[in-house]
This record gives structure tokens, sequence and C-alpha cells, in this order.
């Protein structure tokens, strides 16, 4: 580094300070003005070295500078810089150069993955590791992992990946496809969906809550290759200013964290797939345009409510399995703490090539839908046990395919006799629920006919119901 060299004397032999050149010595310290190219009124201090940026105070540039003139043993010099005009006031430094760089991003094909060692990248065929700046692009330091990490194929499974197999059961595969998809950053219009991670256990469908079963471990071990933003589920309004204040530059995945059961999913779809407006207490708005934008993920002890298209086009549900609970938990059967300084270097190693797996999985295969019927648990959590029980243990939804007609006021009446509830039932709410369940199970149908009159045709290919849970 050079020497301060923006000092210079009057004729009469006064030492002072030419603010331009101080400036350019500031900037060759590392420091300068980052504005966004979406949203221009947004801009900060930044420090960058080696292609590795981060957002500084004006003390870090003071005490930058204040360390090489002090190297000078020169008070005056000193005094100069301290003493006199505030040369580290934003009202200066706002003269900085600004930058606008090209970061290093995911692509369609490859995850890149940054860690206090360099930048392991990912493809579906391939994982390697190379120096920062090698691409030729700029990193957040923010979302550096702290800890140096390295990509080891091995055929023995570490702590995390036998986690994940318990919370997944027979769905294994598709979980690590999500994880994939959550860890890789790169994102188009075609596959805008919010992953939504809730428990399995019918009881919630109930609406107990049940809880303990590991989501929020998942969403822990995320956070350990990206920067993720936690969001308190219980509390978020979309009404409110603030809502995703939470949400910074650097933030690759927003999780919103136990919403309620009666949370509206739909109330988010717009931010799911379009550019996002954060607001933030004390400052200006800032815009973040879709492909800059984090991928959501929602943990919850409840059945995700909502049924139709543009929910099936929002949103990835996967349901966890019980199989941890607050008597068995990862910890009991680990005996250490996941990501904790329990762990050794090889449970790292284990987990972060784990994680490349998920990456490559993804990268190859896509999203790979849970094969778990989740069917019953959407009836249950739509139109209630009772109904379920109905339709589908009781096989009355067997006898409308195998007749291919029906009565509905006929069945109402076997309904409301049978599954006696204080709450007086009406007929068009049996009939709406009926719907949902017909629409849940894929049920094709016409109906002709009004009031005591209207009938319901069954126009698909008869199989029982107990024979598509044989055969899943």
């Amino acid at each position: 580094m050079r020497k301060p060299d923006f000092f210079d004397v009057t004729e009469k032999g006064k030492k002072y300070v030419l603010a331009s050149m101080l400036k350019d010595y500031i900037t060759d310290l590392g420091f300068h003005i980052y504005r966004k190219d979406s949203d221009p009124n947004n801009y900060g201090l930044v420090f960058m070295r080696d292609g590795i940026l981060s957002y500084v105070d004006t003390k870090h540039v003071k005490d930058a500078v204040n360390h090489e003139v002090k190297k000078l043993n020169n008070d005056n010099c000193y005094n100069l810089m301290n003493l006199g005009k505030d040369f580290f006031s934003m009202k200066f430094l706002n003269g900085l150069k600004i930058i606008h760089p090209e970061f290093l991003k995911d692509l369609p094909g490859y995850c890149f993955l940054l860690a206090k060692n360099g930048v392991t990248s990912v493809s579906q065929d391939n994982t390697g590791i190379d120096k920062y700046g090698t691409f030729g692009r700029t990193v957040w330091k923010k979302n550096i992992i702290v800890r140096s990490l390295e990509y080891v194929k091995s055929k023995k499974p570490g702590d995390f990946e036998k986690f994940v197999s318990r919370v997944a059961g027979a769905d294994f595969e598709s979980l690590k496809s999500i994880l994939g998809y959550l860890i890789h950053t790169y994102k188009t219009p075609s596959l805008a969906k919010a992953v939504v991670i809730y428990d399995k256990n019918p009881n919630q469908a109930e609406g107990e809550p049940n809880g303990r079963t590991g989501k929020s471990l998942l969403i822990q071990a995320l956070a350990q290759v990206r920067n993720v933003a936690k969001i308190p589920g219980d509390r978020l309004d979309f009404k409110r200013q603030f809502v995703f204040q939470e949400i910074q530059n650097e933030t690759q995945i927003a999780w919103i964290d136990e919403t309620r059961k009666d949370f509206q999913y739909s109330a988010m779809f717009s931010t799911i797939t379009d550019g996002m407006v954060i607001e933030r207490k004390g400052k200006p708005s800032e815009f973040i345009p879709f492909k800059d934008s984090p991928k959501f993920v929602i943990t919850t002890n409840y059945r995700p409510q909502g049924t139709g298209d543009s929910h099936d086009g929002r949103k990835i549900e996967f349901a966890v399995t019980d199989y941890y609970n607050l008597k068995r938990t990862p910890r009991s059967e680990f005996k250490k703490d996941f990501f904790s300084d329990e762990w050794t270097p090889k449970d790292w190693t284990d987990f972060f090539s784990f994680m490349c797996e998920c990456v490559a999985l993804y990268l190859e295969k896509g999203i790979i839908e849970q094969k778990a019927n989740t069917d019953d648990l959407k009836i249950m959590s739509e139109t209630g046990a009772d109904f379920y029980h109905f339709w589908i243990t009781d096989g009355n939804l067997d006898e409308f395919k195998r007749k291919g007609i029906i009565s509905p006021r006929y069945f109402f009446s076997a309904y409301s006799s049978e599954y006696e509830t204080d709450y007086k039932y009406k007929m068009r709410e049996f009939m709406r629920d009926f719907k949902k369940l017909l629409k849940i199970t894929k049920t094709e149908y016409t109906q002709d006919g009004k009031g005591v009159n209207l009938r319901l045709h069954y126009t698909g290919k008869y199989e029982s119901e107990l024979t598509k849970h044989l055969n899943k």
C-alpha cells in the first residue's frame, strides 16, 4: 500500500489535505459507494478486497486511514485528519467512487457455495473448489461460510444424512431435492414456489399442533451454507408496513417459522412470483427484483390450507414423519448437538458433502415429488376428519364411483345421522366440502338437476381407494 500522499503545503508552509486525492486514497484502500442498479436511491458505504464485498460504517474508513497516517510519525498530519474538517462523515464519503459489481450468481446448471477456503462449484456431474476472484465476480462477505469446508464422496452416511432420512421416511430423495432447490439460488418464473414443510402426524389435521419433528433443524442446516433471514410466522401480518424488514440484500433464503393454522398462503403469492419492496424502520424502502429476491421456506405444525392451480403452482409441500418427538430427539440419538462445537471436522465434511449431493440431485432431476399420500391430510384439513372418514374410510366415495351416480341429498342425510355434532351442518356446506374432496382426489364428474333432483355422475375410470393406497 502506498504512503498517504494527500497532504500538501501552502506558500506560507501550512500543511493541508487535498480532498480529491484523499478520496482517491480511500478508494485505493478498498472503500466505495455501492448503489444497486435496480434501486438507485438505495446506496451504502462498502469495503471490497479480492472480490469480497461487505457493508461498513464511517469508523472503518477512519481507522483504516489513520492506521496508514500514523506510519508517517507526523502528529501534524494526524491532527489534520482528525481535529479539523470531518473527512470521515458520510457527506464527504459520498464522493467516493460508485461501484456496480457483477456478483457471482448461481446458474441454471451450477451452484456456488462460499466457504472460508474458497468457492465450491456444484453441477450434476462434478464438484470442485476455486479461489475467490477466479470467476471475475464479486461475493457478499455475509454469504461466506465462516469455516473451511471440503467435498468428500463417501459411501457411509454421516449423522445429518441419517437425520434427514428419518425425517423424510420413504421420501428421502424428495426431501434431498427440495433442500437442493433451496440451496440453489438461481430463480426462474416457471419454478417460483415457496417450500412448505409441515408435520405428517394426522393429529394436526384435527387442529392439534405437534412440533419437535425436526423441521427447524432442516432450516438451520440451510443456514450453514446460505444466508437465511428468519421471520416469525406467528405474528406475520401482510398488512404491516415492515412485514419483511428482516430481509437484507444478502438474504438468500427467507424462513417463515411456525405459521398460524389460518395462515393465508395466497397473500404472499405476488411476493413469491414478483419483486419485493422492503421497508425498514428509519430507512428508505428498497426494491429487490425477482431474480435477486430470496427463496421462501415455511415451517408449520399445520397442513397448508388452500387448493387449486394457484396454490399448486406456488407451493412445494413436504410432510415430515413423526420419527422425532419430545422424547426421541436428534440429541438423544446422535449424542451431540448438530452444528455445534461438539461436531468434529469429519462431521462438518460429511454434512457439507451431503448438502452438495442434494444440490447435484436437484440439478439433475429437479423437484422430486413426495410419493407418500398427503391427500388424506389435505382432505382432513380442508373438510374435517369426520368428512374424510365418511367418504374415504367408510367407502362412500368408492360407492359413488362404482355406481356411477349418486343423490347428494341421500348421502347428506346419511352423514348427518352418522356424524352428529352440535353445529347444524347445512346441505350447501355439505356440497361445498364434497366438491373440495372431489377436486383433491381428482374425481371426474358431471352434475344435473337441482334441489332434491340434483344428481352427480362419475365420468372417470373406477379404481377403489384401497387399490390406490396399495399401489402407492
